[in-house]
């Protein structure tokens, strides 16, 4: 691996100075590097300078700013990403409502949204082993579905902000070997 002079240095830190996704323009940094040391080793191989090879492959690339506005178009971050962070944080708050209610000693909670779970009543008879108790539970099928639901848009958030391109880490720009 040869050292670049300052000529192919400015260019990549023009280049990814404007690419918005931190990962991707580390990423393209290390593939600019190694595209262009490649290109001036070939280039020096054919009998010119260091300088005037790097000059030649930094040229043959073409203006900084289009090549990072492209980038920037390909990685574009999704709706999707941010409509199930949403979606996660509304899960967490309405699973999180009925603790804070608890936690915080708010008897009236507006947000709070589950009934209590040990609602009973009885019917007919006094107080013996002729008497009917009936519970109340119709929260209990969302109270066991909101957690749920919360751990499968929380993975899949954490898989969209973490990796956002489904299909593997070749991003097209070099083939698998």
């Amino acid at each position: 691996m040869m050292k670049l002079q300052k000529t192919a240095c400015d260019y990549i830190d023009s280049v990814c100075r404007s690419i918005r996704s931190c990962r991707e323009r580390e990423l393209f940094r290390a593939e600019l590097l190694d595209h262009i040391e490649q290109k001036t080793a070939e280039l020096m191989r054919g009998g010119k300078t260091q300088e005037e090879a790097e000059r030649a492959a930094v040229g043959s690339l073409g203006p900084a700013e289009a090549i990072s506005k492209g980038m920037n178009a390909v990685y574009r971050p999704s709706a999707a990403k941010y409509i199930f962070l949403a979606a996660t944080l509304f899960l967490a708050f309405l699973n999180a409502a009925p603790w804070l209610a608890f936690l915080f000693n708010i008897p009236n909670m507006p947000l709070a949204v589950f009934p209590a779970e040990g609602a009973t009543a009885v019917i007919g008879g006094a107080d013996g082993p002729t008497s009917i108790f009936v519970s109340a539970g119709s929260w209990s099928m969302v109270s066991f579905i909101l957690p749920l639901l919360l751990i499968l848009f929380a993975g899949i958030t954490v898989r969209l902000f973490l990796r956002p391109k489904f299909g593997g880490r070749n991003n097209g720009m070099r083939p698998r070997t």
